[in-house]
């Protein structure tokens, strides 16, 4: 009997190895290539196939998985090929200039959302440049209008590349750029408001002597009045014996609207100094932050800046009066 299922045992092993024999040639059991890989690394290479083709210029139709996850890698650089010195020399006060710089883009992928943007120095008055891309080898002219500083007296600023990095973050690249001005005379200044945060109080000059000087309230946290930039000027724009104002109080939930608002002088973007009827039999609330970042004065005081200042006279906003000095590095 054993004889028997010995016999059947051995059948069975001969007809699987014929089977495994005939598996071996047939082309249909040719196993394959390139084994299918599984969902989640198919969505991984196609995402990574997809950063690649936005940001380089490398084919990406053939090549490993890891051939495409090294030129995933960005190496982002650029290079100063040229840039406009100052030929004419030294400026005059508030001469407005422009500084360029022609960048390469010297790295292996294309910078996205790049712009000239301002890091640090005496700001000159100059804005960022607008948003534009660099391809891969590409060279590209980026400019910066500035205006010189109001005193005489050597000023610099500097300005590095900002962009946008295939994961989205927000980057900076090397070399920095500087504008290096030499300024050259002065604007007689017959006429000078200093506004001291600390102190909280006006100063008027005239002819290098102090005129008059009085207790402000101005603006409060969240709202400060601001400091004016080391090498820069404010300077009063526009005036009006009353004017209506309005805006929204931050972190209060409000807008206010507030009519006639008396002696109105502004100086930089919406800022000014003006009389503050509100004020009147609150005295004590001069001499503190209070405003929403206006210089807000007693009404009759108010009246005699106004009627003393002028159209284009200088302010100067400071933590402290002494901080005035640094305005002056000639002096």
């Amino acid at each position: 009997m054993w004889g028997k299922y010995y016999q059947l045992l051995l059948n069975f092993t001969c007809a699987l190895a014929i089977a495994a024999s005939a598996a071996a040639v047939s082309p249909i059991f040719n196993p394959p290539k390139k084994l299918a890989l599984p969902p989640l690394a198919m969505q991984q290479e196609e995402g990574i196939r997809r950063k690649v083709s936005m940001h380089t210029n490398h084919s990406v139709d053939d090549g490993t998985i890891e051939d495409l996850l090294e030129r995933s890698g960005c190496d982002y650089k650029i290079m100063l090929v040229d840039e406009n010195a100052h030929e004419y020399g030294p400026l005059a006060p508030v001469t407005e200039f422009v500084r360029s710089w022609k960048l390469k883009n010297v790295g292996t992928c294309k910078i996205e959302n790049s712009q000239l943007v301002y890091i640090g120095g005496q700001r000159m008055k100059g804005e960022s440049s607008d948003m534009t891309s660099l391809d891969l080898d590409e060279t590209k002219e980026y400019s910066v209008s500035s205006t010189a500083p109001f005193f005489a007296g050597d000023y610099k600023s500097i300005w590095l590349i900002r962009y946008i990095d295939h994961e989205g973050q927000t980057k900076y690249l090397y070399p920095e750029l500087f504008i290096d001005v030499n300024v050259d005379g002065e604007i007689p200044l017959d006429k000078l408001i200093v506004i001291s945060l600390d102190e909280q109080m006006l100063y008027a000059f005239e002819d290098g002597e102090l005129k008059f000087n009085y207790f402000i309230r101005s603006g409060m946290y969240g709202y400060e009045t601001p400091i004016t930039p080391l090498g820069d000027v404010y300077q009063i724009y526009i005036k009006y014996d009353k004017t209506d104002m309005n805006g929204y109080a931050l972190g209060e939930g409000y807008e206010y609207y507030i009519e006639d608002v008396p002696w109105t002088m502004y100086f930089y973007e919406s800022y000014a100094i003006h009389g503050a009827p509100w004020l009147l039999g609150k005295e004590y609330l001069l001499g503190s932050p209070g405003s929403h970042g206006c210089i807000n004065l007693l009404p009759g005081q108010a009246k005699i800046v106004y009627d003393w200042a002028n159209v284009g006279d200088p302010v100067l906003v400071v933590d402290q009066l002494s901080d005035m000095l640094d305005y002056f590095p000639d002096q």
